[in-house]
């Protein structure tokens, strides 16, 4: 029994409704941390535009050559795969989508927890400082990629999609 065209029309239909449905879920956690929905609007192209840019801050020189992909971004290295950078340095960057624009946020939310209670802020703080400092035992030295890139992941960072899935569910 043919079904004609509905299954394309509705496969169609869920692809283009996703992304739609997805930046409303960001959207609305954004909201929920008391962002205008203008500022969440513009914290979102944020995120998303951003993903695609890193800031270099500084350079690790290394011993060793570290060879990498030249067209290291949207897929490009599988279509130049002779392409080759040869960099005897690991560069450490930061992502505007990814780095910047959510310590921006949290920024903005440590204003807020400090206009309500001092104690909370006391609290906020020292969870970062575990958090930091758990962090800080990864060992860029032993990774063997020449660009290393805080938030870097992509446009759906884990770090972002954490935040704003733990905001999501604190309410």
């Amino acid at each position: 029994m043919p079904y004609g065209c509905f299954p394309l029309a509705a496969f169609l239909g869920r692809l283009i409704l996703l992304p739609l449905f997805l930046a409303d879920i960001m959207l609305t956690a954004l909201a929920r941390l008391g962002l205008s929905p203008m500022a969440s609007m513009w914290a979102a192209l944020g995120i998303f535009l951003g993903g695609m840019i890193n800031i270099p801050i500084r350079q690790i020189p290394r011993t060793e050559v570290l060879e990498s992909p030249a067209f290291g971004m949207f897929g490009f290295e599988r279509m130049f795969p002779q392409r080759v950078r040869r960099t005897p340095y690991t560069v450490i960057a930061v992502n505007l989508g990814g780095c910047v624009v959510p310590v921006m946020i949290v920024a903005y939310e440590l204003i807020r927890i400090s206009i309500y209670s001092l104690a909370d802020l006391f609290l906020t703080l020292l969870a970062v400082a575990i958090n930091v400092a758990a962090c800080y035992h990864k060992e860029i030295q032993s990774i063997n990629t020449s660009v290393a890139s805080i938030g870097g992941a992509g446009t759906f960072d884990g770090i972002v999609i954490s935040g704003l899935l733990a905001t999501l569910l604190a309410y």
